[in-house]
């Protein structure tokens, strides 16, 4: 019997030492776990009475759908923030948007680093999947240069939005808006606390806050990796005796994709949407040349990562809301506060896609050879970001048999990409589609590659196994 039961024992300790010797060695567990903890709690605390306007605090689904929404920076609220949470609820909704748009490993590693205290090998390999950084060494000072650059330049953007603010409001608003509205911009969350349910419908000709939010999304949406590096550059502009020459020499090939696609996308967004709503009296129609150009550049800006809109998008054109549903699905860039399958994602297709109409077995660009993991993993995240996003909508179109297609695909594009824009049919879904959306957004915020890493059994013995390749006929 003694023999049987510590037989037992053993493969029970065996089993618990698998699974935590798992979980450590798993990063992407960690980061899905930590981002799961703080839902919980926002979803917790967004239930309290305390929190509520009408001391009535809200039903589990809708505070843990709006929690969702804060922590993955999304944006879709099935309910008015400016009016059905007090001070105290909007605060709770600032800190998680500022834990999920940071992440939970970067401010813990942060602080760990503030205090001097030893970075673990555990805590550098969290770093890495957050980032996407190859370099862990380098990992201690690229979370104090995030943690700074983000408090710098949010203190920053509320000091300007409390300015544009205070002409229409009284001193405390002003401050306690500039400073809401500079976290939920940087960090691409799309939240308002004005009141009115309208997102920034009455701010479309205030040209100071249209430039402070500009810059803020665009910001948060570059990647802190980019921000490092481009700091880097204007430090040591002296050095090379020209600012274009220190960016050549300070940015990496992924940073100058980055910077390269965004302005691409940035440009073409506002052409087209100025080109498409130029005489559309219920966006921007009426406006001056100046203020529809300028109303063009926010909505091609927001389109991609954060949320917030001038004009009601749901009294615009189809082909200005189809045009949103592509802008929404490629996102920002990587390591960033944004979703989306990411701008050099769509980078390394197209380069692939020219590769292959030239007749070119490697994929070239700019004297290098991009990786076939690279490949791989690019064509991985399209495929299953297409593949959620149909599914989503087809699960949609039969629980909302009520809502209009282009509506939900709209929601459906919206949450996985984290970007938070919608047709105003968010407060109208009934609780199967709110889990839905709550799946999605978590998806698209920790990312594809990171639920697939946590999942899967990576030291599988049969994964290192090869066999013969066969050709196929496609397309």
């Amino acid at each position: 019997m003694k023999l049987i039961f510590g037989a037992e024992k053993t493969i029970s300790n065996k089993i618990k030492l698998t699974y935590k010797k798992r979980y450590i060695q798993n990063p992407s567990l960690t980061i899905m776990a930590s981002f799961a903890a703080i839902i919980l709690c926002g979803a917790f605390l967004l239930c309290l009475s305390a929190t509520s306007r009408t001391g009535e605090g809200m039903n589990f689904l809708d505070a843990l759908f709006t929690a969702t929404s804060c922590v993955c920076v999304t944006g879709l609220s099935v309910a008015d923030t400016g009016t059905t949470f007090n001070i105290w609820g909007q605060l709770t909704m600032l800190l998680l948007i500022q834990a999920g748009g940071l992440g939970f490993m970067t401010i813990a590693t942060g602080l760990i680093s503030f205090r001097r205290k030893g970075i673990s090998l555990r805590q550098r390999m969290l770093l890495k999947e957050t980032f996407g950084n190859d370099a862990l060494t380098d990992a201690t000072n690229l979370t104090k240069r995030v943690l700074l650059f983000t408090l710098t330049f949010e203190l920053i953007g509320a000091f300007f939005l409390f300015l544009a603010f205070l002409p229409t409001t009284s001193l405390e608003e002003a401050a306690w808006f500039g400073l809401f509205h500079s976290v939920s911009a940087f960090n691409n969350a799309g939240f308002d606390v004005l009141g009115n349910g309208n997102s920034l419908y009455a701010q479309q000709q205030n040209i100071l806050l249209n430039i402070t939010m500009y810059f803020l999304i665009i910001s948060g949406g570059l990647g802190f990796l980019t921000h490092s590096q481009l700091l880097s550059s204007f430090q040591q502009r002296q050095r090379y005796k020209s600012l274009s020459l220190s960016l050549k020499k300070n940015l990496s090939l992924q940073s100058k994709i980055i910077l390269k696609t965004m302005l691409f996308l940035v440009f073409t967004g506002a052409l087209t949407f100025l080109c498409l709503e130029y005489h559309n009296p219920t966006t921007i129609g009426d406006l001056p040349l100046g203020h529809k150009i300028a109303t063009s550049f926010f909505q091609s800006i927001t389109y991609r990562t954060a949320g917030f809109s001038t004009v009601n998008l749901a009294e615009a054109s189809t082909a200005s809301q189809f045009l949103a549903i592509l802008f929404m699905f490629i996102g920002a860039s990587p390591a960033s506060t944004g979703g989306g399958i990411k701008t050099t994602t769509v980078f390394v297709l197209w380069l692939k896609l020219k590769a292959t109409l030239q007749g070119d077995s490697e994929v070239r660009y700019r004297n290098r050879t991009i990786g076939t993991n690279t490949l791989s993993n690019a064509l991985t995240i399209m495929g299953l970001a297409g593949s959620l996003v149909l599914f989503t909508t087809l699960l949609l179109t039969i629980s909302e048999p009520r809502l209009p297609f282009m509506a939900l695909l709209f929601e459906a594009v919206s949450a996985f990409s984290t970007t938070g824009l919608s047709l105003g049919i968010t407060p109208e879904l009934n609780s199967f589609s709110k889990a839905l959306l709550i799946a999605s957004m978590f998806i698209g915020r920790v990312g594809f590659l990171t639920v697939l890493y946590a999942i899967s059994d990576r030291d599988n013995p049969d994964n290192l196994l090869r066999y013969p390749t066969q050709e196929l006929s496609v397309g």
